[in-house]
């Protein structure tokens, strides 16, 4: 008989990846089945390992792909066969999302159990939205509201907590409703501050801001919809003052990254702390070449000049070197040794080995421009993969060199748990040919986006495929920036 598995109840945060918690990251890449919500960004299911389940049991307004009683069944089928179980719940596990009805089932059939906690959206969106909940002069207490009402009662009948500021979650509905009954209420009045936030802390966010009276007739103003969150009270007051998103340069840029997970996270983290929702999509992997081993050595041991284009050219060229060639990096001593860009630069440094020459220009044609214009004694070894353009073979030989690219691995494509998700205006960037042809392959039917290439490679394919680019004036993650703070795009 199989040994019997664990369920997580895990809280995904109200919606931006950087607002997971560690634990549920950890969790993510461990678990072997995930039951995750619609509001679940596409993206974190990516830290998931390859053989993983990801199953969607989202549910949203009008629109349940699951029952609560499917996914009761779920997790308890899974669990008893022994898997690792992980319940992906937007928010927090605890705080309207039905995780105390799961307990008492995963409880009934003797299935053990952990809570991990998450960012709760009652708690993150007011913060997004300039309202800080308690207030020692303005609200000593607070309450959590749930805006689906009761349908068996008139909302007359329906009690309100006592609380000097109230959260209504799912709100957008019955927002005249609601209203109605605190107005019945003595401790609200028509001048009472409220706040309808749409998708808080998100790129998408929206908010409008005025009173009881007011606040109805602004969402119909500005089509305000679901999800949808209404903060009540003083303290809403205040948000005028303490709209803090509005000094972070990239707040309400959505980007998204096509990179792989050992090269993204100070990506993921520079844009982030700039603002930005920053969704990666690893769309390509990579794997060795095989090599003809006598040939391969023979040419790196004449080569006057060995250029690696990429790290992931160090890591393959260390790998190779043990595995096919029998050698090791010290037989690169004596030669030039010529880098694209600093990231590669620092990949060498690793082992010791420091770069001969990186051009300003992280490019294939800054590296041309900045190696000597006659290149007529020279034998030079390239790095490369398979997707790797002839530019640099072409311009090096035409100064006179005599050049062996040799591909030591080349790119595969990955499968994704999910589609990606990508909405009009999002900033996609796009730092290879190979990478651009794959993404609009894997999203044939886009919205209008912002294209951010990393040099020439990727503009033919970006206009192939009727969308307008933004080349970078250097390839890196600075230029990146740049560009993005620029709001020229």
């Amino acid at each position: 008989m199989p040994k019997t598995g664990r369920v997580y109840l895990v809280g995904a945060g109200p919606g931006d990846p950087s607002l997971v918690t560690l634990k549920a990251k950890w969790l993510i890449e461990q678990a072997d089945v995930i039951l995750y919500d619609h509001l679940i960004p596409a993206s974190i299911l990516e830290w998931s390992k390859n053989e993983a389940q990801c199953i969607s049991v989202g549910k949203q307004k009008g629109a349940h792909i699951a029952t609560q009683s499917q996914i009761n069944d779920l997790l308890i089928s899974h669990a008893k066969v022994g898997h690792i179980v992980l319940r992906l719940k937007g928010g927090d596990p605890l705080v309207f999302g039905r995780a105390g009805e799961e307990m008492q089932v995963l409880s009934d059939h003797g299935i053990p159990f952990e809570i991990v906690p998450g960012i709760t959206s009652a708690f993150a969106v007011p913060a997004y939205g300039g309202i800080p909940i308690t207030h020692r002069h303005l609200s000593r207490s607070v309450a959590l509201v749930t805006g689906t009402l009761d349908t068996q009662l008139p909302p007359s009948a329906q009690s309100l907590p006592s609380a000097d500021t109230l959260i209504f979650l799912m709100a957008v509905t019955h927002l005249s409703e609601i209203v109605d009954h605190l107005l019945s209420m003595d401790r609200f009045g028509p001048d009472t501050p409220a706040s309808l936030i749409y998708r808080g802390a998100s790129s998408q966010q929206r908010q409008v801001t005025g009173t009881l009276a007011s606040i109805t007739q602004q969402r119909d103003d500005e089509q305000i919809s679901h999800p949808s969150l209404l903060v009540v009270g003083k303290v809403v007051g205040l948000s005028k003052q303490f709209q803090w998103t509005q000094h972070s340069p990239l707040f309400g840029q959505r980007i998204i990254l096509l990179r792989s997970p050992g090269q993204v996270q100070p990506w993921i983290s520079t844009l982030s702390l700039l603002g930005a929702e920053v969704l990666n999509y690893p769309l390509l992997g990579y794997e060795p070449m095989k090599l003809d081993a006598e040939r391969c050595l023979a040419q790196i041991k004449t080569a006057t000049h060995v250029i690696i284009s990429s790290r992931n050219g160090v890591q393959f060229l260390v790998q190779a070197l043990q595995d096919q060639l029998g050698s090791d990096l010290r037989i690169l001593a004596g030669k030039q040794l010529s880098v694209v860009g600093p990231k590669t630069a620092e990949a060498l440094s690793q082992y010791g080995i420091k770069a001969s020459l990186i051009p300003s220009d992280y490019s294939s044609k800054g590296l041309i421009d900045a190696l000597p214009s006659d290149l007529g004694n020279d034998e030079i070894f390239i790095v490369g993969s398979t997707a790797s353009p002839d530019t640099l073979t072409k311009g090096l030989k035409a100064q006179g060199a005599t050049v062996h690219h040799v591909p030591f691995y080349r790119p595969v494509k990955r499968v994704l748990k999910q589609a990606l998700d990508i909405q009009e205006n999002d900033r996609v960037v796009l730092t290879s040919g190979e990478l651009a042809q794959t993404f609009f392959e894997q999203c044939p039917d886009l919205p209008k986006i912002k294209a951010i290439c990393f040099g020439e490679s990727s503009v033919g394919i970006v206009k192939k495929n009727q969308q307008n680019p933004v080349i970078l004036e250097a390839a890196s993650l600075d230029a990146l920036c740049t560009c993005l703070m620029g709001r020229n795009l």
